[in-house]
């Protein structure tokens, strides 16, 4: 026979969320573990996430947010200069 797996959790004494539909803009999220969770991004204030884990969660941008992945992804690809100015603004080396 087959065994069945466990479900993913996240880091003990953190609430899980599971299965959820989550607005991130604006919001505080503190000791959570958000799993198989839809979590979407619309330009808003960034939420603050202290202790937080993201297992098999999915992120969706909406709006300004769209927009602004668009612009980075598009600059990303159309030169090396392009490519290191989002590099920057992310501080990624």
């Amino acid at each position: 026979g087959t065994m069945a797996s466990k479900p993913p959790k996240g880091r003990p004494g953190n609430e899980e969320v599971r299965d959820q539909t989550v607005r991130m803009d604006y919001q505080t999220f503190e000791r959570k573990s958000f799993i198989d969770c839809k979590l979407v991004y619309a330009g808003g204030d960034p939420p603050t996430l202290i202790d937080c884990d993201f297992i098999q969660c999915s992120w969706t941008f909406e709006g300004p947010a769209l927009n602004t992945a668009r612009f980075m992804a598009a600059m990303s690809q159309s030169s090396e200069g392009g490519k290191d100015l989002i590099l920057s603004i992310l501080r990624i080396k």
